[in-house]
């Protein structure tokens, strides 16, 4: 696009039409053009000039919301916090039931809660509270809750993190089981944190990140804790899966199983090594736990299993 030409003729009609109520409109779109010309500071000077004019009529009005948005996303966040909190506040009293209000009231609101700034994530949110969905109205309760005790609920910060990766937002979820940590949750809330913390990095890719977390609650946790046998169990995916190591995967579905017996944990672990096992073609040792799996389970009359063993013994018998 041809930026300077634009804003040249932006400019003329301005001149033109001063009184026109689409002037205020040319001069918004002034500051577009300069900003496209990576020239911020001009930019910033026209939106300044269409905040500080009269805006009455429709037109007008539409440019002053999009000035004022345009210079409050164009502001450093650390070193012109008082002019964008002045701008937010210009913005909440003049367009109110503004999309654009409640979306800059939202970011700049997480942003802070982000950055442990309880009070102003508070005033934010609560501002456009009427506006607000269900996670950001999560945000401000814990925000008040947290200013209200002095620290923030680890119990309500794991549900909104539950809900994040329900909701697979993944990035959100990291976020707060991060945050959930940091609220001196009790031993077994940790655990829990930790084992769901490490399933929320792993979907994201960090894999050592994920294993890392797993291996300290196997390590921390006591021996038949729930969370213990979970985080095991995702070391056995990661193991098996991304680290294409088997035989570890192998060896800790033999722990699972000695661990977990008679459970459900247990089962899934056995399950697992035989079929491992038949995947490397190591059809006698996958045979017997598959058939371990029928003994200690009773799944003589599961057909899948049989026909597993089936093939087992066929592959034997070449």
């Amino acid at each position: 696009k041809r930026w300077a030409p634009a804003e040249t003729a932006y400019a003329e009609y301005r001149r033109d039409h001063g009184v026109d109520e689409r002037a205020l409109e040319a001069l918004y779109r002034i500051g577009v053009c300069r900003q496209q010309r990576r020239d911020a500071s001009g930019a910033m000077a026209a939106w300044r000039e269409v905040s500080q004019l009269p805006a009455n009529r429709p037109a007008e009005r539409d440019a002053l919301r999009r000035a004022l948005t345009a210079l409050f996303e164009t502001l450093d966040p650390d070193r012109n916090r008082h002019d964008r909190r002045l701008i937010l506040t210009r913005l909440a009293r003049e367009f109110p039931d503004s999309e654009t209000t409640i979306r800059l009231h939202i970011a700049e609101g997480r942003r802070r809660f982000d950055n442990a700034d309880f009070n102003a994530t508070i005033r934010l949110l609560g501002a456009v509270e009427s506006g607000i969905d269900n996670l950001d109205r999560q945000y401000l309760r814990l925000a008040r809750d947290h200013v209200g005790r002095g620290r923030l609920d680890p119990v309500q910060v794991l549900q909104l993190a539950d809900d994040r990766l329900m909701a697979n937002d993944l990035p959100a979820a990291a976020q707060f089981y991060e945050l959930a940590l940091a609220s001196r949750p009790s031993p077994e809330q940790q655990r829990e944190v930790s084992a769901k913390l490490g399933w929320t990095v792993y979907l994201q890719g960090d894999h050592d990140r994920a294993e890392q977390l797993w291996r300290n609650v196997v390590a921390n946790a006591p021996e038949g804790n729930e969370w213990r046998g979970r985080s095991r169990w995702h070391l056995i995916v990661l193991s098996a899966g991304v680290a294409s190591d088997r035989r570890r995967a192998r060896n800790l579905c033999e722990e699972q199983f000695q661990e977990f017996r008679d459970s459900f944990l247990g089962r899934q672990a056995k399950l697992t090594i035989a079929w491992l096992y038949m995947v490397d073609k190591q059809w006698r040792e996958a045979k017997h736990h598959f058939q371990e799996l029928v003994d200690v389970y009773e799944e003589q009359n599961n057909p899948r299993i049989a026909e597993y063993i089936l093939r087992c013994e066929r592959k034997l018998k070449q």
